[in-house]
């Protein structure tokens, strides 16, 4: 079962905000030491703030990078025999049509909308699947 349609892109867009969040932040500190009117005061208070953001935005893209690594790619087979490699479900920006986006075999990358992808057909008078996926002992 697939995720309800907009949940990445509503995850992306809070981990945009928290990256916003870090800079008004550290425009805060840089205010507030600029205020005490001590140089050094705001100097250290810039310092710490550039950190904390370096610091937050660096495990922010690590965390992303580490959750796109782990996963295995998913290999399908066309039912006339090519093999392609699943890179991501999207959606048209139009009308929200799902589409499968895939690297072929001779590495172009492709799109087809889902359920097309997926769809069952008629070849030589039998139903077969239009792709099935590639189990690892494949």
């Amino acid at each position: 079962m697939s995720k309800p349609e907009g949940i990445e892109a509503q995850l992306d867009r809070i981990n945009d905000n928290i990256g916003i969040g870090c800079v008004i932040v550290a425009i805060a500190i840089l205010l507030a030491g600029g205020a005490i009117g001590n140089g050094i005061a705001a100097g250290l208070c810039f310092v710490l703030a550039v950190l904390l953001f370096l610091f937050l935005a660096k495990s922010e893209s690590e965390g992303k990078k580490k959750s796109v690594e782990s996963k295995d790619p998913i290999r399908y087979r066309h039912y006339e025999g090519g093999i392609c490699e699943l890179v991501c479900e999207a959606a048209t920006e139009r009308d929200h049509t799902a589409m499968v986006i895939y690297r072929a075999e001779d590495g172009s990358i492709r799109c087809s909308p889902k359920d097309l992808f997926f769809e069952r057909i008629e070849v030589d008078g039998r139903p077969v699947q239009r792709y099935v996926e590639i189990s690892e002992r494949d």
